[in-house]
């Protein structure tokens, strides 16, 4: 090597922007052989700063990592414990760390549920001359899920792997407007006793619960449960259960919440046959006979017979399933004719004297 040799020293330097300031020097810019040469690699900051050579000269840097010891939970506008939180709304939590070097990741859970999909990591704050050592956050949105009350939401952080430091647990309180289920159609006999009780789920518990009919504007029940005693046919009708609760959240106005359930009541009876009367009527003439029958359910069939045999009546028009009964004969000798309805069991027997 000749003794004046210029030494070409090339200073790579890949970083993070905030750790760029090295200084690269030499004694002087030629290099004897069997003479010392020095290099000196400097930095702005009191990290532990030195020189290699693979092929080439560098300046490195042993950054020295500062762990984070402390992880913060807040309630953004609700910090208390335990958080209330209306069901479907939106509640925001923030999670921060204490300052280390580097920066540190974040996970979100309820409970044992991984939940950190919903959040979002926040810029991290760095002071002036902070060297690296920077404070990390993130912002979870959480929508109140019934599912998730009297469970914890809660952080974790790392900014070194292995060493995972977990914040304190929140308790979330899901409040939710009254849900009514159980509520079905019902057929009742006339006479006989109806008892409706419907689940209700809600939170806060209700503080009202009442009972109203849709044709009849004066009935009114309080109550949990419905119960009308000796049912009567007039109660067919469609009936509305309500509840009512209150909903108190910290800085947010008082709300009354109430759900409402509609539900139909069939009082059924056997068949009442009215506006049927003795008809005196020429041989010859043509009988039209139209009676009015009220029954629930509506017949399944109808049908005439002549006494004393019962023999059904030829040339009748039957109506079948309308509740409306038309007879429709000529008349060529004096009979009694019976009308007769049948609904599964039940008969109902009226004469006519021709």
């Amino acid at each position: 090597m000749n003794v004046n040799v210029l030494c070409l020293v090339i200073c790579i330097l890949v970083i993070e922007a905030y750790l760029s300031d090295f200084i690269l020097t030499t004694s002087s810019d030629r290099a004897t052989a069997g003479l010392d040469f020095n290099f000196t690699c400097a930095f702005t900051h009191d990290d532990y700063v030195g020189i290699r050579r693979v092929g080439k000269y560098e300046c490195i840097m042993n950054i020295n990592n500062v762990p984070i010891t402390h992880v913060n939970l807040t309630a953004v506008s609700n910090d208390i414990n335990r958080v209330k939180i209306l069901s479907r709304s939106s509640q925001h939590f923030m999670c921060t760390t204490d300052a280390g070097r580097p920066s540190s990741r974040i996970q979100w859970y309820v409970s044992s549920s991984n939940i950190t999909d919903a959040s979002t990591a926040q810029p991290d704050i760095c002071n002036l001359d902070c060297n690296g050592i920077v404070i990390s956050s993130s912002v979870l949105v959480y929508i109140g899920n019934i599912t998730d009350t009297g469970k914890t939401i809660h952080c974790t952080a790392d900014n070194i792997d292995g060493e995972v430091v977990k914040s304190q647990d929140r308790y979330i309180n899901i409040l939710n407007e009254p849900i009514i289920s159980g509520l079905q159609d019902h057929n009742i006999a006339e006479g006989g006793d109806l008892m409706i009780v419907p689940n209700i789920e809600a939170n806060p518990d209700p503080i009202s619960v009442w009972w109203t009919r849709q044709h009849e504007t004066g009935f009114v029940n309080y109550g949990t449960n419905l119960t009308i005693r000796r049912i009567e046919r007039k109660f067919s009708d469609n009936f509305t259960c309500h509840v009512k609760n209150t909903i108190t959240i910290l800085g947010k106005p008082i709300q009354n919440r109430t759900t409402e359930e509609i539900f139909k009541v069939y009082v059924q009876y056997q068949p009442v046959i009215s506006e049927f009367q003795d008809h005196t009527i020429a041989a010859g003439a043509t009988l039209t006979i139209t009676p009015t029958i009220d029954a629930n359910p509506l017949p399944l069939y109808i049908w005439w017979t002549l006494l004393p045999n019962e023999e059904s009546v030829s040339g009748v028009a039957i109506g079948v399933g309308t509740g409306v009964a038309v007879l429709i004969i000529t008349i060529g000798l004096t009979s009694f004719l019976v009308f007769m309805y049948k609904k599964c069991r039940m008969q109902m027997r009226k004469g006519i004297r021709l």
